[in-house]
């Protein structure tokens, strides 16, 4: 399972750099979604638990932001950082087992601050 881990991990972590290289904000958000997915299957294949709720919740946000983007509705980034603020919370209490189970959680909240704004320039450094 460990191999396995690892060939979703290096999958994810190309779907992530191509994101950064991305100009448009649909690409970057099909970039992290396809990334989401591989993490997703790199936890599973570690069980590792709240890093992989996390990233499901990842996926969830993706999908609404996907959805957004489509509608052009303002108000939306509202909800869904509202959203992915609380699960992300209730997901770190639940899978809490230990200091080391926090780090996923405090790394998604400060993702997700960015993640939910308007201008794609405050996604990247560009």
């Amino acid at each position: 399972m460990y191999i396995l881990s690892q060939v979703a991990l290096i999958m994810a972590y190309i779907g992530y750099g191509l994101s950064y290289i991305s100009k448009h904000r649909n690409k970057i958000l099909i970039c992290n979604f396809f990334s989401s997915v591989f993490f997703v299957l790199a936890y599973l294949f570690l069980g590792a638990k709240t890093a992989l709720y996390i990233n499901i919740l990842s996926i969830v946000r993706q999908v609404l932001l996907i959805i957004q983007e489509k509608n052009q509705s303002q108000k939306m980034y509202v909800y869904i950082f509202f959203f992915n603020v609380i699960s992300t919370i209730l997901v770190g209490v639940l899978t809490y087992d230990g200091i080391f189970s926090v780090i996923p959680v405090f790394a998604t909240l400060i993702f997700d601050r960015t993640r939910c704004q308007a201008r794609s320039r405050s996604w990247k450094a560009e």
